[in-house]
């Protein structure tokens, strides 16, 4: 296999990763939120109608999994955490 095989196969293992989870129930939508700026998780599920805090949890887990998405806590109170 010549050097340009070894990209294209490369290339659509990557694609084939991306959209395996951006075919998932709400990550699309959860990304989309996420472009506009970053969002408390509160702030998610208000901005999701529908989506189950546990769905968004899972969803948010993968994402930051792949490295598609990081988290930002504050030490000040109250508590908060930022995803973007």
């Amino acid at each position: 296999m010549d050097e340009i095989e070894q990209r294209a196969i490369h290339c659509d293992a990557a694609l084939t990763g991306v959209f395996t989870l951006l075919g998932k129930r709400w990550t699309g939508v959860i990304v989309g939120v996420l472009l506009e700026r970053p969002a408390r998780f509160v702030e998610l599920a208000r901005a999701i109608p529908g989506i189950t805090e546990g769905m968004l949890s899972t969803r948010l887990a993968e994402l930051r999994r792949r490295s598609w998405s990081t988290g930002r806590s504050w030490k000040a109170p109250p508590s908060r955490r930022s995803i973007g």
